[in-house]
């Protein structure tokens, strides 16, 4: 990866604490520990590889991500409020939305999805997988 890795994750982090402030949230590499019957929320960015190309006659190489959410909620109350959550971070990281900071743009390649993990243990599990590439 040719883009600093904690530039993304940092661009990333500050865009989803915009809605995130009412679930809390368990940061790649953070210490965290669930508190029972309360929901929160998985961070985890994922390399999806690095394709090395040629535009306009200059190297250019485009790093592809994916930004996990994974949304944890208990789960004896229901699908609403995790399938709302999920919906909500969908549409706050729009299709052809552009981070940056420091020079380094982060843009959403394509519309996020989401996936039913179904139950485990007394949580709802859903996923939230939220493409990104950036070019440099």
């Amino acid at each position: 990866m040719s883009a600093d890795i904690n530039t993304i994750r940092v661009v990333t982090r500050v865009h989803l604490e915009t809605i995130a402030n009412n679930i809390s949230t368990d940061y790649e590499g953070d210490k965290f520990t669930p508190v029972n019957d309360v929901e929160y929320q998985s961070v985890h960015l994922l390399s999806g590889g690095v394709d090395d190309f040629t535009i306009a006659y200059e190297d250019s190489v485009k790093s592809s991500l994916i930004l996990q959410i994974t949304l944890n909620y208990p789960s004896q109350k229901g699908t609403y409020d995790v399938e709302t959550k999920a919906s909500q971070i969908v549409a706050h990281f729009n299709r052809g939305l552009v981070l940056e900071k420091n020079s380094v743009k982060v843009r959403v390649e394509k519309t996020p999805t989401i996936a039913n993990l179904g139950v485990v243990g007394d949580r709802e599990i859903r996923a939230v997988s939220i493409g990104l590439v950036v070019y440099s």
